[in-house]
Formats: C-alpha cells, structure tokens, sequence
C-alpha cells in the first residue's frame, strides 16, 4: 500500500509539471497513465527507492530525493518509449516533441539531484551520452561489440537514480559495482528475454541485437533462414544459461522487498520465455528431422 501511494504521487508530480499548457497536459495525462498502467510492481518509478531500502539508507537520504529520482525515471523512460518506437518501426513521430521535453525536465531533475547530494553532475551527462550513442549506432549496424555489457548501456539510464545514490554513498569502485550489481543484472536479464522474443521481427526488418549478432559471428555466410536455424539449433542453449545466470544472481538480493518485487516479474517471465524458447527448438528440430526422412 505504502509503494503505491509513491507510485500514485511520483505520477501526479509528473503530470503537473506539464500543467502550464492545456495541450501538454493532456498528451501528459495520455502518456503517463499508459506509463503507470504498464508499470506493476514500482518497476520505473521506484528504482531508486529499491536501491535505498536494499542498502539501509532511509536514515541518509531524503523522501523528496527519492521521489524526485522516481520522477526522472518515469519522464526518460517515456522519452525513450516515444524514440524506441519511432526507430523500431516509426510509430508515435508525433510524440516526438513531447519527448523531447520529457528528456529535458529528467535531466533538470537528476542533476538537481545530484548537486543537492554533492555527486558530480558529469556522471549524468555520461550515462545520457551512453544511451544516445546506442540510439545512433544500432539503425546502422555500427555497433562494433555486441556483448553483455552493450545490453547494458543500451538501458543505462534507468539505472541513473541508484548510480546517483551509489556515488553518494560508495568509498571505492569496486564497493560502487557491487552496489549496482543487481541493477545491471536486471536490466542485462530484461534486454535478453526482449531480444529473444523479438528475434524474428528484428531479424526480418534487419535489425541487430545482442542474440543476432552472436548467430552472424558462427556464420561466414548468411540468410535470414541461416540465422535462425543457427540461434534454434547452435545458440538456444547459451542464452537460456545466461538468462538462468542472470536471474540466480537477481535473487540472492533478498534484503528489499521492493527489489524482489520489481524483479519477481520479470523472473516469472524468464521461466515462461524459456520455457518457450525450448519448445520452438524441439519443434524446429522435429521439423527437420521430418523433413529428412521424407526425402
């Protein structure tokens, strides 16, 4: 109960902010409803706030601080919602305006954030670079190293409110990416079940992804039907193992049950997903096996 009166007031936060214009407004009623509809177990909007509870910082940082963090998130994540879907497949060019604003008042926040906790703003420039340059390079195929980590910095900026706190109170490195640990594991788990579901409509638009990529690498030719032979037969069994890795990871952060909230359902998800995914193997290999008795 006390998650959703956050979740309710990190919403209207938002929303009034777009109150000066009738027309603003009510795109931002339209969206962030969407937004808060979607979001189920504080998955935006209380990121932060996980990372607070799952390092005993209640005592250290201010609820106006995590509010304001959520808030943030909730305004990237709908600006990169709106870019998502204009590079995917050119829907929403009209919202394109509106995101761009969303954009701006998410870094208005996260740096008055960061001055009020004495954390150099730089770093927020940095993890907007990231995710800007992962917008650029992928319509391209410039990516030049589609790896773990490059999942990671393609949603790095929703892990902007705990790096911000983790810059707070981390004394070295190393301490700061055990900090953040679950966080990239979870957004790494995330962009790994998104690709495999997606793996036929990115591979017949000719979109990369991390799962692509790995298929084109064990072929020194290639057609849409090699590649998906390719990830059935070849690749099945390594990503469901970095799926499996990754959520054994997730569930050792037992100390937050909004964290254990946040990630329940995407681990609920990664069993249905791969249990899919063994399913469509069976069948494709059934197939061809069929196929050479036939002939």
């Amino acid at each position: 109960m006390v998650n959703q009166i956050i979740i309710n007031s990190i919403y209207t936060d938002v929303t009034e902010s777009f109150s000066n214009s009738p027309f603003l407004h009510e795109t931002a009623i339209g969206m962030f409803t969407k937004l808060k509809n979607y979001e189920q177990n504080g998955e935006i909007s209380l990121l932060a706030y996980s990372f607070v509870q799952l390092n005993n910082l209640e005592h250290r940082i201010e609820h106006s601080t995590i509010a304001k963090l959520g808030s943030a998130n909730v305004l990237a994540w709908s600006a990169y919602y709106v870019y998502d879907s204009i590079v995917d497949d050119s829907k929403m060019q009209d919202m394109l305006g509106f995101a761009n604003i969303c954009m701006r008042k998410s870094l208005i926040l996260f740096k008055e954030v960061a001055e009020h906790l004495k954390v150099d703003t730089n770093l927020i420039e940095r993890y907007f670079y990231s995710v800007d340059e992962a917008f650029m390079l992928e319509p391209y195929n410039a990516v030049a190293d589609w790896n773990l980590d490059y999942c990671a910095q393609r949603s790095i900026g929703h892990l902007l409110g705990p790096t911000i706190l983790s810059e707070k109170i981390a004394k070295t490195k190393d301490e700061q990416e055990r900090l953040l640990k679950p966080y990239f594991d979870y957004i790494i788990l995330k962009q790994l079940l998104d690709d495999i579901r997606d793996f036929n409509e990115d591979l017949e638009s000719g979109r990369s992804s991390y799962i692509l990529e790995r298929c084109k690498a064990t072929n020194k030719e290639y057609n849409n039907d090699t590649l998906r032979h390719t990830f059935l037969v070849n690749e099945t069994s390594h990503i469901i193992k970095e799926v499996n890795t990754k959520v054994e990871s997730i569930q050792q952060y037992t100390e937050s049950a909004v964290f254990n909230k946040i990630t329940q359902s995407l681990i609920n998800s990664s069993r249905a997903v791969c249990d899919t995914l063994r399913d469509r193997r069976k069948e494709y290999i059934r197939l061809i096996s069929s196929s050479k008795n036939t002939a």
